[in-house]
């Protein structure tokens, strides 16, 4: 896990190694779901008294459902950046690589926790433009780490990222019920 830990770090930075060490570890992708978990389990921290007021849910069953859910997004959005990448250019890509990848970005999300915490006075906008950049940062770790492993070009994996949030979207509004 320590190397794991020093790879996380290395992949927020987008340096070239960890994306080859990513594209190559199969035991990444374990450590990709604990990321993820992990991540998961610290917004809830974060958050759990002001959505405890909402959901009227005890912790675990919070937690879980967080974790799920989040599972749920690493799968999809990962399938469709897959998708985009394999499909829509043609290119020849693993698909367990980009679950690493994705796995491994996903713990810059914490970024919402980081300004609530910080950011004082803490108001709405401030959480949704932190939770945009920590978007925004994800996405690039991810169309970096696909231009690294098919070399598309940091554009159309920008566009893959985009594409797989779209599909995401568009997937998680049918699947609860809501209507455009």
């Amino acid at each position: 896990m320590r190397d794991s830990m020093k790879m996380l770090l290395r992949t927020w930075r987008t340096e070239r190694d960890a994306y080859s060490w990513l594209e190559f570890n199969d035991r990444a992708t374990g450590d990709a779901i604990i990321f993820i978990a992990v991540t998961q389990l610290l917004t809830l921290i974060g958050t759990f008294r002001a959505l405890r007021v909402f959901l009227d849910a005890d912790f675990f069953t919070l937690a879980l459902s967080f974790v799920v859910d989040a599972l749920f997004f690493w799968l999809i959005l990962s399938g469709l950046a897959f998708a985009v990448v394999k499909f829509l250019f043609q290119e020849n890509l693993d698909f367990a690589f980009v679950l690493r990848l994705t796995g491994f970005a996903y713990p810059t999300r914490l970024l919402r926790i980081a300004a609530v915490a910080f950011l004082q006075p803490t108001t709405g906008s401030t959480v949704l433009i932190a939770g945009l950049l920590g978007t925004i940062w994800f996405g690039y770790i991810v169309a970096k780490g696909l231009d690294h492993a098919v070399e598309i070009g940091l554009a159309r994996g920008a566009l893959a990222v985009v594409g797989a949030y779209a599909g995401y979207l568009i997937i998680s509004s049918i699947l609860s019920g809501f209507a455009f």
